[in-house]
């Protein structure tokens, strides 16, 4: 799933810039959407995923465990079985990757998640898709 995650970011790179972070954009299949809460947003036809980017910086930032920070980005969201957690190295950083299976809405689900903490900014990636 993690291959799977980057391979997909890695197509067809764009560099989005913005004040406190700088993010590839996947382009191969994937289309932006409205992001809603979170910064950035692509949607997957052919696979049924979507990715969403999200940062909290400066006065939003919050510097706690990233495993808690883990827990408040799923929440409300996943409601399902965790298949792998462990730390990745990220920009330098240590940075931590959850992989869960999901119902959302009552659709099986797989929720990778990846949280980092830098520069005063917490940056959160999420890829869901169903099963």
């Amino acid at each position: 799933m993690l291959f799977i995650l980057f391979s997909l970011l890695a197509c067809g790179q764009k560099t989005i810039y913005t004040d406190m972070y700088q993010i590839l954009s996947p382009e191969q299949n994937w289309k932006a959407v409205e992001a809603g809460g979170a910064d950035y947003a692509w949607y997957n036809k052919d696979l049924g995923g979507i990715i969403y980017v999200d940062s909290n910086c400066k006065r939003q930032f919050e510097d706690r465990p990233l495993r808690d920070s883990t827990i408040s980005l799923l929440a409300g969201i996943a409601t399902g079985t965790s298949i792998s957690e462990y730390p990745i190295l990220l920009d330098g950083r240590e940075a931590l990757m959850t992989i869960q299976k999901a119902k959302v809405d009552g659709i099986d689900v797989h929720i990778a998640a990846v949280v980092m903490s830098k520069n005063s900014c917490l940056r959160s990636e999420e890829h869901t898709s169903e099963l």
